[in-house]
């Protein structure tokens, strides 16, 4: 008998830094796995993202990297919506 696959979603909000112009941008994220990721770790991640530079791209992969997990990352930058897709 095949087992059973995990599927989880954690989803949320998060502020970061625009390399470009300094302005916080917040971005909406959705994180899917097949394994458990301890949320008191996400929260810590996020938390230190608060106040760094980067562009939306290389943080939509570092997630990923990081999580061993896929990453829908979804952001307001002047006015125009981007989303980032990074699957494994």
């Amino acid at each position: 008998m095949k087992s059973p696959k995990t599927k989880l979603l954690y989803t949320g909000k998060f502020e970061a830094r625009c390399p470009v112009n300094n302005r916080r941008d917040c971005y909406d994220f959705k994180i899917r796995t097949g394994k458990t990721i301890q949320v008191e770790l996400l929260l810590e991640y996020f938390a230190q993202k608060k106040e760094e530079r980067i562009f939306q791209e290389d943080l939509a992969v570092e997630i990923s990297e990081r999580f061993k997990c896929d990453v829908t990352l979804a952001g307001w930058h002047t006015g125009v919506k981007i989303v980032s897709e990074v699957t494994r």
